[in-house]
């Protein structure tokens, strides 16, 4: 059975996004326990992650280069935070997984053709 990019990156980009979810409800919960710097960090992670979303949908000619970059950024500072909260290596896995499964999801979701023209600027 050949399964169209649709039906694979759909599921795909709801898990990652549920990740992100639970991880920024951790943060609002835990904000009290973070120094300036983290808080400052995962605010405008967040932001860029919502701004992201329009990108992303709307098929906008930034939207691939930026996310690349905020997957990335979101790897980056979740490994400086949670480095000192679990083993190295297993962070790592998660983290590489994570990387691996947003990247594969971003090239499935570059395969996609619309009848809806980009709004591109």
């Amino acid at each position: 059975m050949n399964l169209s990019p649709v039906v694979i990156a759909i599921p795909v980009y709801f898990i990652l996004m549920a990740i992100e979810m639970i991880l920024t409800g951790f943060f609002l919960f835990k904000v009290d326990t973070f120094t300036w710097v983290p808080e400052v960090l995962l605010s405008l992670l967040i932001v860029w992650t919502t701004v992201s979303f329009s990108g992303i949908f709307e098929k906008r000619a930034w939207y691939a280069p930026q996310e690349i970059a905020r997957i990335l950024a979101f790897a980056g500072l979740v490994f400086f935070l949670a480095q000192t909260l679990l083993p190295l290596p297993a962070l790592g896995v998660v983290l590489v997984i994570y990387c691996l499964a947003s990247f594969f999801w971003l090239w499935k979701n570059q395969q996609l053709k619309s009848d809806i023209h980009s709004i591109s600027m």
